[in-house]
Order: structure tokens, then sequence, then C-alpha cells
């Protein structure tokens, strides 16, 4: 249960904010790699401890928290991320998020679902 718990609160974290802010403070594009690697990775190790509902759940929440930070900037970085604006590029990475976490989710079930004997 706890682990569960775990999954869905990392799920919950504003990603695509994150990513946006790294590549603003750190100036380079190292955010675009570690940060999906760690949704992904956390996926892959905590997936199996997780229904479907909270994946959807956990990446909708993880999507309002993203748009409301965002909102909160209101443009204060967008000369960053010519010629798109942060809301653009944190909903370009939100939907890489997702499909990640998707792909990933998935793919630990078919593990699983190939381990189980018969």
């Amino acid at each position: 249960m706890i682990k569960r718990i775990i999954f869905v609160v990392l799920l919950c974290l504003p990603w695509g904010f994150f990513v946006t802010a790294a590549d603003f403070l750190w100036g380079n594009a190292l955010g675009y790699l570690v940060i999906p690697a760690i949704t992904w990775w956390s996926v892959w190790r905590l997936g199996r401890h997780a229904r479907l509902r909270w994946l959807v759940f956990g990446l909708i929440v993880s999507y309002m928290l993203s748009m409301t930070m965002t909102g909160y900037i209101d443009g204060a970085w967008d000369y960053f991320f010519k010629p798109f604006n942060q809301s653009i590029v944190m909903n370009i990475w939100t939907i890489v998020f997702a499909s990640g976490v998707g792909v990933a989710y998935v793919y630990r079930w078919a593990f699983e679902k190939t381990r189980m004997p018969a």
C-alpha cells in the first residue's frame, strides 16, 4: 500500500513544469533527459503496485498542477522559449510524459503477465 501511495504522489508532481523550469534555470537541455528518465524509471519500479485508474489520476493531477504553476509564472519565462511560450512547451512535455508512462506501464504489465505460471 505504501508503494502505491508513493507511486501516485510521484505521478502527481508537476513534471511538465519541472522540465520547463529546469531548461530555464540550468540553461541547457539536461532537464529534457533527466526528468523523463526519473518518471519512467519510477513507473517501471513501482508500476506493479498501481492500477490504471491511479495512473490516469496521477497524470491528470500532474497536468493540472503544471498548468497552475505555469499560470503563476504568467509569461515571465516566455522570452526564453521563443518561438513557443512556456505553456506550449509544458503541454508538449506533458504529452511526452503521459505517453512514456503509459508505454512503461503496459510494458511492465506485459512483463509481469509473461512471468506468471500458466
